[in-house]
């Protein structure tokens, strides 16, 4: 297949609700933001600090725009080797 080139790739997700789950999820973000956080700029890794560079993410109909901060992510490392597969993150 065509080469393409990516631009970027950003992963974003909302909660909202914890089905029972509550004491998990709250469990989860503490330990999350005791994690720095995993990110790549032009290939290159960068940690950077939890719960900063807030943004605004449009989720569609039904759920609208909604701040989102950054917490740690496997699927950017794992997505980083996929895309460049000489580099080690």
């Amino acid at each position: 297949g065509e080469k393409v080139e990516i631009e970027s790739i950003d992963y974003s997700f909302f909660t909202a609700g914890t089905g029972n789950a509550g004491p998990t999820i709250v469990s989860a973000t503490f330990l999350l933001l005791a994690t720095p956080v995993i990110t790549f700029m032009n290939g290159i890794r960068q940690d950077k600090e939890p719960w900063t560079e807030m943004r605004e993410v449009d989720f569609g109909n039904g759920i609208g725009k909604k701040p989102v901060w950054l917490l740690d992510n496997p699927d950017v490392p794992t997505t980083a080797m996929y895309l460049n597969p000489n580099e080690k993150p």
